[in-house]
């Protein structure tokens, strides 16, 4: 009866207010409470990341493994595979050294004007911010929730 007369009454009498008085005050044991449940909850934060990075992880394994199963490849056709492209990497190296400029000189006019647009880009993303929000709205939302975890998480 006094709680709900504590509880609807605009001024409650002075009886009434004196037996709850005592859950209004503040002491060390409610301050200690107060911090452990901070820590809990930065802790289930925590836990919550480590949780959902296993699930990725977790995840492209299943899909890995789903792949191995279904294409039943071998070690050793992934090795014959791998000399292949070493091969054709070593020979792509040494026409690029020995036949053409390198560097920037070595670009095409069209690939350097592609190049100098993509500098101008990243310079107006990185000083006008809201081209780049704008763009994450552009972005499908799998894609930009993955940017924007990555870029507030890191």
């Amino acid at each position: 009866e006094d709680y709900r007369i504590l509880t609807s009454s605009a001024n409650p009498p002075l009886s009434v207010l004196r037996k709850f008085a005592y859950l209004m005050d503040q002491s060390d044991l409610d301050f200690q409470e107060e911090l452990e449940v901070t820590r809990l909850r930065e802790e289930v934060v925590t836990n919550i990341r480590s949780s959902q990075q296993m699930e990725k992880d977790l995840n492209l394994m299943d899909i890995k493994i789903g792949l191995l199963v279904k294409n039943r490849i071998t070690l050793q056709d992934v090795v014959s595979h791998s000399k292949k492209l070493n091969k054709k990497s070593k020979n792509q190296l040494q026409e690029m050294v020995t036949g053409e400029k390198q560097g920037i000189k070595g670009l095409s006019k069209e690939r350097r004007k592609k190049l100098e647009a993509y500098q101008h880009l990243f310079y107006l993303l990185q000083t006008n911010p809201t081209y780049l929000a704008k763009l994450i709205f552009q972005m499908p939302q799998n894609k930009s929730t993955k940017f924007m975890d990555t870029v507030i998480f890191t």
